[in-house]
């Protein structure tokens, strides 16, 4: 008994350091247990001390004192080392995502949007605990952002357990994720990482933005019906929280002040002059447009394009013709299925390796600006050559008739003898306004993208190879989402740690404030019994 009285003392200690070490690291994981870990440390370590209450009082210089002292010394190394150990592994930690998928771990570009994330954001998911693996998949994804940014909120609630919060946002439904802001709040269905990064960006904002799609020229509408539809797009463009609304401009009137894009899909008829002014006044305040230019079987070798006055003025240009593509990359021998495959810009270039698909598409290209210098321009998707020797490089043909005739007619068009050149089936300009005194432009970019052919975004085509990869980065080019933009390279692996249940979690955590002390607390019990011999 006497020999375990003597073992109260270090025993007593080790608990201190693992209940105070968990206490300060950890403080709401399992509370109780570190709570019991420091009581029985107070009162083993009170046991202890008097139990050596002589070695203490012994004078200073003998030899039990010397022993005593030394013991204390080497008590007081053993806890300063441990707790040094614990605050460096929780100030400095670095976690790795070991699994073949990156089940772990956060896309860059919601890494992106978590770092510019305010203040004040909470999500809060709803799912039922009866479903216990979407409730662990939910626990888990929210960990994973709250390990990237720590200003974040995230709680995965039973709506049957906490009803006060439940009631309190609203009553939003079950297997929903809400996210919200001071007034500003987003309910996706479901919990995916892409979503929830896009909800996280849009109540970041303090006001929506609208895309604006122009009618009135016997442009591509909008809300069509059927395969020439943009209902997809839409759809897509509603789950990045952009609004959708049509537009026509009337006499003296201007583009909302709210417009984040304005959409100029294939006019058919003219833009008059006062329209044309209006747009170009409205990027001229730093705004934002997409024109897309189909062929026209129609048009005469000295007609213009509608758009031509109003893209003229960026340094944009529709070329009058009929890009034919003998590669049948997609296995289709009809060449009016153009293949675009080079993604020169970066909002696009995480397209590489990848094809995107234009029905019927005609050439593009831009040329200086003379009266602005200010005006750059750049390509975003082009036409790479065909196979050496083979005669199938893409080329551009002057004969618009050959848009209207049967695909087995037009098998086997090979091009000219003239040597290949790059040809581009989309392009964008930019200008960044300097702020000057009075300036009320200032600094935002203006940006413009041109794209020759309309088909790709409809309903028949939008879900084709990678066509709605390039329809949403260069909308969030446009409008300056380039946090959710997927850029080359980019890869699933993120620097935070493999994330792990919490039963798992707390294994962890008493292994890093256990071990240590263990492996001294067997040291101590070897030297008290090596001396008592």
């Amino acid at each position: 008994m006497k020999k375990l009285a003597h073992l109260a003392g270090p025993i007593g200690l080790a608990l201190l350091v693992i209940g105070s070490g968990w206490a300060a690291l950890v403080p709401a994981s399992i509370p109780w247990l570190y709570q019991s870990l420091l009581v029985a440390g107070a009162l083993l370590a009170t046991i202890g001390l008097w139990t050596h209450r002589s070695d203490l009082l012994a004078p200073a210089g003998t030899r039990r004192a010397r022993q005593g002292a030394g013991a204390l010394a080497s008590v007081a190394v053993a806890i300063g080392i441990v707790l040094l150990v614990n605050f460096l592994a929780a100030r400095y930690n670095e976690r790795y995502d070991f699994t073949r998928a990156r089940s772990f771990s956060l896309h860059p570009a919601t890494e992106r949007v978590l770092k510019a994330l305010p203040e004040g954001v909470e999500v809060v998911g709803f799912f039922p605990q009866a479903d216990r693996n979407t409730f662990r998949s939910v626990r888990i994804l929210f960990e994973t952002f709250a390990a990237s940014q720590p200003r974040l909120k995230l709680t995965v609630a039973d709506p049957n357990q906490q009803p006060d919060l439940y009631e309190r946002l609203g009553r939003p439904g079950s297997r929903v994720t809400v996210v919200h802001r001071g007034e500003r709040r987003v309910v996706l269905p479901g919990f995916e990482e892409g979503d929830l990064a896009a909800a996280l960006l849009e109540v970041g904002r303090e006001q929506s933005r609208v895309v604006y799609w122009v009618i009135g020229h016997d442009e591509r509408p909008v809300d069509a019906r059927g395969a020439l539809g943009y209902q997809r797009l839409q759809s897509d463009l509603i789950k990045d929280y952009y609004e959708i609304r049509t537009l026509s401009l009337g006499a003296g009137e201007k583009v909302p002040a709210d417009a984040a894009l304005v959409v100029i899909a294939d006019p058919r008829r003219p833009v008059p002059p006062a329209e044309v002014a209006a747009y170009d006044a409205y990027l001229r305040r730093g705004g934002r447009l997409l024109a897309l230019v189909d062929v026209d079987p129609g048009q005469g070798e000295t007609q213009a394009n509608p758009l031509a006055e109003l893209l003229e003025r960026w340094g944009l240009f529709a070329r009058r013709g009929l890009i034919l593509d003998p590669r049948e990359r997609t296995g289709d021998r009809d060449p009016r299925k153009v293949v675009g495959d080079r993604f020169p810009h970066n909002s696009v270039n995480a397209l590489e390796g990848q094809l995107t698909l234009f029905p019927q598409a005609r050439p593009v290209e831009f040329g200086p600006v003379m009266d602005d210098q200010q005006v750059f321009h750049y390509k975003l998707v082009e036409l790479a050559a065909g196979p050496p020797g083979q005669g199938k490089d893409p080329f551009v043909s002057a004969d618009l008739s050959l848009a209207l005739r049967p695909a087995e007619e037009l098998a086997g068009l090979s091009r000219p003898g003239q040597p290949p050149e790059p040809i581009a089936v989309a392009i964008g300009a930019f200008r960044k306004f300097t702020p000057r005194a009075g300036d009320t432009r200032v600094g935002r970019e203006a940006r413009a993208a041109l794209i020759g052919d309309a088909d790709f975004l409809n309903d028949a085509h939008f879900d084709q190879v990678a066509n709605r990869e390039l329809a949403l980065n260069v909308v969030r080019w446009l409008t300056g989402e380039e946090l959710l933009i997927r850029r080359e390279g980019e890869r699933r692996q993120a620097r935070e740690a493999m994330m792990v249940s919490p039963a798992q979690m707390n294994l962890v955590i008493a292994l890093a404030l256990g071990a240590p002390i263990v492996v001294f607390l067997v040291g101590w019990i070897v030297w008290l019994t090596r001396r008592s011999r």
